[in-house]
């Protein structure tokens, strides 16, 4: 993973995406929703898990493909190591895309 993010447990921090389909082309957001997730690297355990509408994701510029995901204090507290992350957007007519980052180092 060489371009980890890397925050303190604890902190705030917003994570900003923009989606894009196999093409390159911006995904539409609107009238669809956003589940998000880090997981133990290697595994499939999830330590922190976020959605939209109201769970912590929100579609920032829908139009554009842009979302955010906000972490709380609470939600890396008890975080210690290097985490993967990806989420899964699914439009309105059930089609599912997937994005992934290179992940986040929690210390």
């Amino acid at each position: 993973m060489p371009n980890l993010i890397s925050m303190f447990a604890g902190d705030d921090r917003q994570l900003v995406y923009t989606l894009k389909d196999q093409a390159g082309a911006v995904v539409d957001l609107t009238g669809g929703s956003i589940s998000w997730r880090a997981v133990v690297s290697g595994t499939d355990t999830a330590v922190i898990t976020k959605t939209s509408p109201s769970g912590g994701v929100v579609l920032t510029t829908p139009t554009s493909g842009i979302c955010t995901v906000t972490l709380d204090p609470a939600d890396t507290s008890s975080l210690n190591g290097t985490y993967e992350l990806d989420g899964k957007f699914t439009d309105s007519g059930s089609n599912v895309y997937t994005f992934e980052d290179d992940g986040i180092r929690i210390r």
